[in-house]
């Protein structure tokens, strides 16, 4: 019994998922926001401690767990993305690599803006180290994992062979996934959240070597470009990345599937990133925003229970209508329904009366169109159009002036013009606006 307690007492402890991914890392970028600093630093936790900077519109926001400045967002601009500084480390990594990232992607590779500052083929680019098509250059993308292997000789960079795969299909979009890409000898494969989403046989030609690739890694788009490159070679990634991680090995199954099951968010925070939940919430902020409207133009009736002594039970019943929450335009429209109710009951005759006196006023005040016409002056710079232009905007003007909805813009449309062309005939022809036209014809001044 006592060789047992002693041996229990030094029992060895077993390491957590995290213990075991120190093997063979060289990097783990947090992209948590510094505190007391206003620079945009990345912050490596890995033992290299490779801090990083952001250029451009880069900025911390929240992660898959909810918690503000957490995360690293990328807008997708053309000089937008995060850089972090070449340790000869990398160099020593030949045939194995895993690369590992929390990816919320925001941007189809298919249907945006295909060859121009994006690649159609490769997708955006989450993380490069080195142009693409140079030797010992390494990138990860949305559809794709390559390692450029040697250029055999005589051959074009752009055509070698042996250097990864590109898989046919898109990454999922505005959600958070796990994603890891796993390189080992000749073999590669993509995992997504877990689980094994692309893989390749025979994909590498098992000859890496990065002993001449000294450029930074860059998050967020492509090798970090030169002054004499164009926006076509940009390849921008837009949307959100956290907890990006190189290790010189290839991980196994078991390691990726135990990471994504310790680092992935709880079902109800997962929940929250769905379509439904994001449709949902729409739906009922429109409810809400109905029902408050609603609730505001209803007249509600409340009982209110008063003492009495006529009935038996010592309480009646009286039904009150108390002030309650009414919009402002239901307060005036009822205030002018009351000022006008007496126009509503009129009968037909007085509406026949009120009618035909109108049509008299409009008669009386609007001089005979023949008199203006007398008054046209006659010019000499005048051809027959102009004249045949002035009678009609007088016609117009005599025909419609006395109409409530008449307007420069009502008169513009009766003679079918624009009201610009309308203004240019006016002070053309009478030299005043049609404002003023209107005004001297309906005063007999013309």
């Amino acid at each position: 019994m006592l060789y047992l307690t002693l041996f229990s007492g030094c029992a060895q402890h077993s390491p957590t998922i995290h213990e075991q991914l120190d093997a063979g890392l060289l990097g783990h970028w947090t992209m948590d926001y510094v505190t007391g600093t206003d620079a945009c630093l990345i912050s490596d936790i890995g033992p290299l401690n490779l801090t990083g900077n952001c250029v451009g519109n880069v900025s911390f926001v929240e992660d898959r767990y909810g918690d503000q400045g957490k995360a690293l967002y990328f807008s997708g601009g053309l000089n937008d993305y995060a850089l972090i500084p070449h340790d000869r480390r990398f160099e020593r990594i030949t045939t194995k690599m895993t690369i590992a990232m929390w990816v919320y992607n925001e941007r189809n590779s298919i249907t945006f803006n295909p060859n121009l500052n994006h690649n159609a083929v490769d997708g955006s680019f989450l993380i490069s180290k080195g142009r693409d098509l140079a030797d010992g250059s390494w990138f990860m993308a949305t559809r794709a994992l390559i390692m450029q292997q040697p250029t055999p000789k005589g051959v074009n960079p752009r055509f070698k062979k042996g250097n990864g795969f590109k898989p046919t299909t898109e990454l999922p979009m505005n959600k958070w996934i796990l994603l890891v890409g796993v390189v080992n000898h000749n073999s590669g494969k993509i995992y997504v959240n877990g689980n094994v989403w692309y893989a390749g046989d025979k994909q590498y030609e098992g000859t890496y070597s990065g002993e001449n690739n000294l450029d930074p890694i860059i998050l967020g788009q492509h090798h970090n470009k030169p002054e004499n490159w164009d926006k076509h070679w940009v390849y921008s990634f837009r949307g959100k990345l956290d907890d990006v991680r190189i290790w010189n090995r290839a991980l196994t199954n078991l390691e990726i599937q135990e990471l994504y099951q310790a680092e992935r968010p709880k079902a109800w925070q997962e929940w929250l990133q769905t379509d439904v939940f994001l449709w949902g919430m729409l739906v009922l902020s429109y409810l809400a925003v109905l029902g408050i409207g609603l609730w505001g133009g209803i007249r509600l009736r409340v009982s209110a229970v008063t003492r009495s002594p006529e009935t038996t039970s010592g309480y009646s019943v009286e039904e009150r209508s108390p002030i309650l929450i009414q919009p402002p335009t239901l307060r005036a429209f009822e205030t002018a329904k009351e000022e006008h109710t007496p126009l509503l009951e009129r009968t037909a005759d007085d509406k026949e009366e009120i009618i035909q006196n109108n049509t008299n006023n409009t008669q009386n005040a609007v001089p005979p169109l023949t008199d203006f016409f007398q008054n046209i002056p006659l010019s000499s710079t005048w051809t027959s159009e102009d004249r045949e232009n002035a009678e009609q905007i007088l016609q117009a003007i005599h025909n419609h002036a006395q109409n409530p909805l008449f307007s420069v813009d009502f008169l513009a449309h009766e003679l079918e013009v624009s009201r610009r062309k309308l203004e240019r005939h006016t002070r053309r022809l009478f030299g005043c606006t049609p404002t003023a036209l209107v005004k001297r014809v309906m005063e007999g001044s013309l």
